[in-house]
């Protein structure tokens, strides 16, 4: 993987990181944000246990 690969792949966590910094723990919120922010109808089952990652470390 390219350094520039590599950031690109970031992108989409760096994003989490700060929906969730901003929504806490409220989870409805942070789905909608995220679902908007990727343009997907659902998220998928992998992306949705990292939300649950994010979300108990703003706990």
């Amino acid at each position: 993987m390219t350094e520039q690969e590599f950031r690109a792949d970031l992108v989409p966590w760096e994003r989490l990181a700060r929906i969730v910094d901003v929504f806490g723990d409220n989870r409805e919120r942070v789905l909608l944000e995220l679902k908007t922010y990727l343009q997907l109808e659902e998220l998928p089952p992998g992306l949705l246990r990292s939300v649950e990652y994010f979300l108990e470390g703003a706990r």
